[in-house]
């Protein structure tokens, strides 16, 4: 059963299918305002992200391994910032 996660618009009823590709999850993770919704936007990205790893690794080097490997990196960043700020905003 695909997995799916609420759209930036805020209705509950809109979904955006895992299906759509690492590529759009990750830019949804990337442009998430709402600090809530973030840590699950990048738990997402990163799966749909090791998921085409895991389907590529075989593969020939492509420009997709280096956006792969741009986008895992910014991820982890997120992640960094957002337990930063998490914790700052709990020790105020």
């Amino acid at each position: 059963m695909p997995q799916s996660i609420p759209s930036t618009s805020g209705r509950t009823s809109a979904h955006v299918s895992l299906g759509m590709g690492w590529k759009q999850l990750y830019t949804s993770a990337v442009l998430e305002l709402d600090e809530g919704r973030l840590p699950e936007r990048v738990a997402v990205a990163r799966r749909a992200i090791l998921d085409r790893v895991e389907e590529i690794l075989t593969g020939v080097r492509t420009n997709e391994h280096r956006a792969l490997s741009d986008a895992w990196r910014f991820l982890h960043l997120l992640e960094k910032m957002t337990a930063k700020e998490s914790t700052h905003h709990h020790a105020a």
